[in-house]
């Protein structure tokens, strides 16, 4: 199974985690068992659906299901907890607020909602000092997240489409931007200044002014990926060989920056048009 998400992620330095954290992420890198992002995403997927089929259904994977993306540069490992648990119940909880309630109720109990409501809210009373390392959209590619990176910070792999265990972990069909977080956040102050001068308040603005504010709650040390997931699998290699995303949105901010709106506009439309077709993919039945 394959999951069609993008996700952007937040690998801090496991000196940056408060106790008990700290200890147990050290030992966890220690035993070896971290996660890339094909594994890892195959193992959250898993858990999830370990979770949706359980009887009485509980909304989220057990705790003992908590894994977490390793990086190691320069000598230094990075960890990116998935905080799968915290994730569900906040998906569940947003799923029930965007719609009405008879609505949702058909897709989800609404005893197992209420319960993930409830689960959220003493986790944060219980955690303040921790928060989630992982952002996810399904079926599509949130521009703000492509503002925070230079196309020379991607890293591609053209395996072969919809390979399985058999496909060799290096050889894995991905597409992935790794930057540093004084890099991200640098950009992402940039396009805030930018779009807060050149648009009138909306969802652009509040959206790149989210996603900067969130990079403000991990170390300054930290490592920045933005994860194409299962969607890679919708796209030709010429497609992704060709993919111009990150250079075109940071056009078009330069354009904004320069006030030409009608060429950021043309250039806003060509990166909409290389995701539309993957978009269309979550109503195509």
């Amino acid at each position: 199974m394959i999951s069609y998400a993008a996700s952007l992620r937040v690998y801090e330095p496991l000196r940056a985690f408060p106790e008990p954290e700290r200890t147990r992420w050290t030992e966890y890198v220690d035993r070896g068992p971290g996660h890339d992002q094909v594994s890892g995403a195959e193992a959250e997927h898993a858990a999830g659906l370990a979770a949706v089929i359980a009887v009485p259904p509980t909304g989220a994977p057990d705790e003992d299901a908590e894994l977490a993306f390793v990086r190691v540069r320069e000598g230094v490992a990075y960890v990116c907890p998935t905080r799968t648990r915290l994730r569900s119940w906040q998906a569940l909880s947003e799923f029930r607020a965007s719609l009405p309630e008879v609505v949702s109720g058909a897709f989800v109990p609404l005893a197992v909602i209420e319960n993930a409501e409830n689960a959220l809210e003493k986790w944060l009373v219980e955690h303040p000092e921790l928060r989630s390392h992982v952002q996810s959209e399904t079926y599509q590619m949130p521009l703000r997240w492509l503002l925070l990176f230079d196309s020379t910070e991607r890293e591609l792999v053209l395996g072969p489409r919809f390979g399985g265990d058999e496909v060799p972990a290096a050889e894995r069909r991905r597409c992935l931007y790794v930057t540093t977080m004084a890099q991200a956040r640098r950009r992402a102050a940039r396009a805030l200044n930018v779009v807060r001068r050149a648009l009138e308040d909306g969802p652009v603005v509040s959206g790149v002014e989210a996603v900067a504010r969130w990079l403000e709650e991990f170390h300054p040390h930290s490592l920045v990926e933005l994860d194409y997931g299962g969607m890679v699998h919708l796209f030709t290699d010429e497609e992704l060989a060709d993919d111009q995303s990150t250079a075109l949105v940071a056009q078009a901010l330069k354009l904004l920056e320069q006030n030409d709106t009608d060429a950021a506009g043309d250039a806003y439309e060509q990166v909409m048009a290389y995701w539309h077709p993957v978009q269309q993919h979550e109503t195509v039945n």
